[in-house]
């Protein structure tokens, strides 16, 4: 007689439908980053690849299990498809998922530091920079609308 249950009667024990979205959210551990989280034997691994080879089988060496709903929670092998990390990375630019700008998690400026820093004198480049706590050198770079904050309107990247 087996000593653990079998991996599927466990892994649907751990799930929750939503009948709005149709997906089926984890509710068993979860990483920082917010993907569900199963031991399958004493490793851990994602949940919604664990969903996606317990219904299709192996993923391919080097393939992603990407969400068609964006909901790291889910689990539901309808909304997971195979993609490379590129497949994934069009993905989440073209939904506008991607963290930049103040929503990047390492981001020290808001909109509004930046839109300052652009309407700011040159001379009042280096008083700024201390204040929002970055180099001058970066808020030079910011205020001529190179390379940093291009996401923001082409009235916003135009040098001052």
């Amino acid at each position: 007689m087996p000593r653990h249950k079998p991996l599927s009667d466990r892994f649907l024990q751990r799930i929750s439908i939503d009948t709005k979205t149709g997906c089926w959210n984890w509710t068993g551990g979860r990483n920082a980053t917010g993907y569900g989280c199963v031991y399958v034997g004493n490793r851990p691994r994602f949940a919604h690849r664990v969903s996606f080879e317990l219904s299709y089988g192996e993923i391919p060496k080097g393939m992603c299990v990407c969400h068609r709903c964006d909901n790291r929670r889910c689990v539901n092998p309808s909304h997971l498809f195979l993609g490379t990390k590129g497949d994934n990375t069009r993905d989440m630019i073209a939904k506008g998922r991607q963290a930049r700008g103040s929503t990047h998690g390492f981001s020290k400026l808001t909109d509004s530091g930046v839109a300052a820093l652009r309407e700011a004198n040159d001379s009042d480049v280096p008083c700024l920079a201390r204040e929002l706590g970055i180099t001058e050198k970066y808020a030079r770079e910011i205020r001529a609308g190179r390379r940093r904050w291009t996401h923001l309107g082409r009235e916003q990247n135009a040098a001052a």
